[in-house]
């Protein structure tokens, strides 16, 4: 199977796994990963989150997580019930609460994802990673193309805004590769 089919297999793959968007970046190093870390650490924004400060150089070059890697396979699952807190009684519980633990669940289904690539090519081997791995999932996810990270530094699609979980799939094969999200999507916010 050529790269380009291989690829395409796997984008549906991800759709019929329940994922409701996927993109993929190629790895290399990205400077700016490291930089933005560093003064993020700086000014405190991880308060209690003393783990942030570990592992910083698996976090900022995915090649020290996983020397292998050479794709990633990023994922979004959309988890926005259409309820809100309005139509809700107390106590008000958040979208994303709503449900079995999201960790589990995406990881399930990469689980799932990596065996179905495995049955294609069963020399490519990968990590799966939700939110616990030491890499900048959002990072990642702009640069496979899912969307922007706005200054809430926050990633932001056009389909879902921000109402879904990230989960990546590190894999030692390379792909096709999607085009990094670079449009601001503040620029395209109505005024009030």
């Amino acid at each position: 199977m050529d790269k380009s089919t291989f690829t395409s297999f796997i984008k549906e793959k991800c759709l019929e796994i329940g994922f409701s968007k996927s993109g993929i970046a190629p790895v290399k190093y990205y400077n700016q990963d490291k930089k933005r870390l560093e003064e993020w650490l700086g000014n405190n924004y991880h308060a209690s989150m003393k783990w942030m400060e570990k592992n910083i150089d698996k976090r900022t070059d995915i090649s020290n997580y996983y020397n292998q890697s050479k794709s990633v396979i990023s994922v979004a699952l959309n988890y926005f019930t259409g309820t809100s807190t309005s139509e809700s009684t107390p106590p008000f519980i958040s979208n994303y609460a709503l449900g079995e633990d999201y960790h589990i669940v995406i990881k399930k289904k990469l689980k799932i994802l990596l065996e179905e690539i495995k049955k294609i090519d069963d020399s490519i081997n990968g990590y799966y990673c939700v939110d616990t791995s030491p890499i900048m999932e959002k990072a990642w996810g702009q640069r496979a193309g899912l969307g922007w990270i706005g200054k809430h530094t926050n990633l932001i699609t056009k389909e879902f805004g921000s109402w879904f979980f990230l989960g990546e799939l590190i894999i030692d094969k390379e792909l096709s590769y999607d085009i990094p999200f670079t449009t601001d999507l503040s620029l395209l916010a109505i005024p009030i």
